[in-house]
């Protein structure tokens, strides 16, 4: 049985409300962050830290391969009150991939804080294939706005395992001393990551420069 949307984003609330409880340095205060404000920039999102494995294996039969995802950064499209379009861009296994995706902000808050994520494709098929997630914006560096931490939850059979992914997204260029000390300190104490994945490095500055031209081709039909 899979878990839809609003039970996922009550799991997601219980959990967050004991977090906050612990009184960690750079919690959230709650209810104020905007992920749109995240969200709209025409710089790319770099994925820089993240609490899951990027890299994993690929089994037909008795054959496997191990596939890594790198240099993945997410390039807006089109963003509107209600709707985030965007490409996911990255290397997998060495080669350039991209995909569509759009979040809808649809959480009922008042300014909204998170989005339900689908791959473009998966709209009108409605397979119940492909990704399928809500993206919760936990943490917001303050004044620029260059660094983001999302709670990420599998929407389709999820399990409260799920609960601990996080992401952390660099905007624009990332620079030798990142991440900034909040980012850094809101990740470490919240995001109960036993090791930390970092599928950015210094080489995806080339690699953005041969391949972004595509990642900003429109998604929209």
């Amino acid at each position: 049985m899979t878990m839809d949307h609003s039970l996922a984003l009550a799991i997601l609330l219980v959990a967050m409300c004991r977090q906050i409880e612990s009184g960690t340095e750079g919690e959230d205060d709650g209810s104020d962050i905007d992920i749109r404000e995240a969200l709209n920039t025409s710089e790319p999102l770099w994925l820089f830290w993240q609490s899951d494995r990027n890299s994993f294996p690929v089994c037909s039969e008795d054959y496997c391969i191990n596939e890594t995802e790198t240099c993945i950064r997410n390039v807006m499209i089109d963003i509107s009150s209600e709707e985030y379009y965007f490409n996911q861009a990255m290397l997998l296994n060495g080669v350039p991939y991209t995909t569509g995706y759009i979040g809808e902000f649809n959480d009922g808050k008042t300014p909204p804080k998170s989005m339900e994520v689908r791959e473009v494709g998966d709209l009108a098929e409605d397979s119940g294939s492909g990704l399928h997630q809500l993206w919760v914006l936990q943490y917001l560096e303050p004044g620029d706005h260059r660094c983001m931490v999302f709670f990420i939850q599998e929407l389709e059979g999820a399990t409260e395992d799920d609960l601990n992914i996080c992401e952390m997204y660099i905007k624009g260029k990332p620079q030798p001393s990142d991440p900034p000390s909040g980012c850094r300190t809101f990740f470490k104490a919240r995001c109960n990551a036993t090791q930390i994945y970092k599928p950015y490095s210094t080489t995806c500055k080339e690699v953005v420069k041969l391949t972004d031209t595509t990642a900003n081709s429109g998604v929209r039909a």
